[in-house]
């Protein structure tokens, strides 16, 4: 009952192995920002009462640490839970997620950051986070270059020019340099930091 759908879990036990052994890989006492990652994947399989209940408790846990200094903030990385339509089998509700935060970690709660892709093909995001800035939540967007595709034959001269940039000229260089055959992902994707301009993607 842990894995769903083969490879999917969120149970507390799990995210706890993970969060220790993350302390552990990275040397040190306390991370800033835990993402549950994908939580939308277990929809399909299980009810949605079931769903937010499993939510409930990985917050739980979350927040448990918290306050026992090894965490700062978590949050949940999707790709399509806060985009798609109401009716989606795969939909989770962003108010609802923080409802349930606030119900375990009181009006202090760590809930503080989401994920999702924000880019010129998927630009259902940029509604999302304006959701979330009137919930206290910071959206950090992801697959900004649509996984390079964005970047594919580009005109020399932003070639050119964006070669003078530190960031992104490291940035094409890595995308240019690596279309994927056959229309498939590189798996090269570079993470924005945020949607309000201060990082890379």
């Amino acid at each position: 009952d842990d894995f769903v759908g083969g490879s999917h879990c969120m149970t507390p036990a799990y995210l706890q192995h993970q969060l220790d052994q993350s302390l552990k890989n990275f040397g040190v006492s306390t991370v800033d920002v835990y993402y549950i990652h994908n939580p939308e994947s277990q929809l399909p399989y299980v009810s949605e009462a079931e769903f937010y209940h499993r939510l409930q408790s990985a917050f739980e846990r979350l927040e448990e640490n918290r306050r026992r200094g090894k965490l700062r903030y978590y949050g949940a990385a999707t790709w399509n839970g806060f985009r798609v339509p109401e009716n989606s089998p795969e939909y989770h509700s962003l108010e609802r997620m923080v409802e349930l935060a606030r119900q375990v970690g009181g009006e202090n709660h760590g809930f503080r950051f989401i994920q999702l892709p924000v880019n010129l093909a998927m630009v259902e995001g940029i509604d999302v986070a304006e959701r979330a800035e009137r919930l206290d939540v910071t959206a950090i967007a992801s697959a900004s270059l649509l996984q390079s595709r964005l970047a594919w034959q580009l005109p020399e001269q932003i070639r050119t020019n964006a070669t003078r940039s530190r960031w992104l000229g490291s940035m094409l260089a890595w995308t240019l340099n690596t279309k994927p055959e056959n229309g498939a992902s590189s798996g090269r994707a570079w993470s924005a930091r945020s949607m309000r301009g201060d990082g890379e993607g």
